[in-house]
């Protein structure tokens, strides 16, 4: 597959301090005159600008949801109330700039290439909309909506791990716990996963953390009927 190109506006600034740096020390001064050598910086810092102005814009990127989970029944009868986070990610990644893996102990952060939102919110909305699919009946809120509901089991999410390695895969290591409301045991899971990137450019990226972060809402999902059929055994 094709690398990732490499965009960044700090990139560009940097090279164009370069080019002003290296153009600014002429191997010959002494055959410059003192008009063109008055002229010559101000024709270099003018140039520059100009070229560093015309960067290109920023694009903006959300977490990849799959058909089969975008499409939800507003009317749909409701039975019990989810209520997703806290959702916490490793720093390095809790920024709207896409962050490569490129190498072990390597990462590039891509300026022109950002989330849409904090990214935080962007998985919290993922994990909402594929468990809404998942389990039946279920209506999920973020956390910070849903103060005021019954809420019936409360979902925490810390992810470990949430890498995209150009041209190959993403992965996504996440530990979470379900709480049924009241006295019911608490339910801790981990889950790890891979996805395959099936294009080479940042909307592939996207749409394959997206897969996976579904992937991970299913093993949340199962969790949250076996507490519910728990719950309603020992109500017999």
């Amino acid at each position: 597959m094709t690398p990732y190109k490499k965009s960044s506006k700090y990139v560009a600034t940097a090279l164009c301090r370069s080019e002003l740096a290296r153009e600014a020390v002429s191997p010959e001064p002494h055959k410059q005159s003192r008009a063109s050598s008055l002229l010559h910086p101000l024709v270099i810092s003018v140039t520059l600008l100009v070229g560093c102005a015309n960067s290109p814009e920023p694009r903006y990127y959300t977490l990849g949801i799959p058909a089969a989970v975008a499409g939800q029944d507003a009317g749909r009868k409701v039975s019990r109330n989810i209520s997703i986070g806290p959702i916490s990610i490793p720093e390095v990644v809790d920024r709207p700039q896409f962050v490569l893996q490129a190498g072990p102990n390597r990462v590039a952060m891509l300026e022109q290439h950002r989330w849409a939102q904090p990214l935080k919110s962007e998985i919290s909305r993922v994990i909402a909309a594929s468990l809404m699919q998942q389990v039946s009946g279920a209506w999920v809120t973020d956390y910070r909506n849903g103060a005021g509901q019954n809420i019936d089991f409360r979902v925490s999410i810390d992810v470990q791990r949430f890498e995209s390695r150009p041209g190959e895969d993403v992965m996504i290591e996440a530990l979470w716990v379900v709480r049924p409301n009241g006295n019911g045991e608490a339910k801790k899971g981990k889950s790890v996963v891979r996805e395959a990137l099936t294009g080479n450019d940042y909307e592939a990226l996207a749409a394959a953390h997206g897969r996976a972060l579904v992937a991970i809402s299913q093993d949340i999902a199962a969790a949250i009927r076996s507490a519910t059929t728990s719950a309603s055994a020992s109500y017999k």
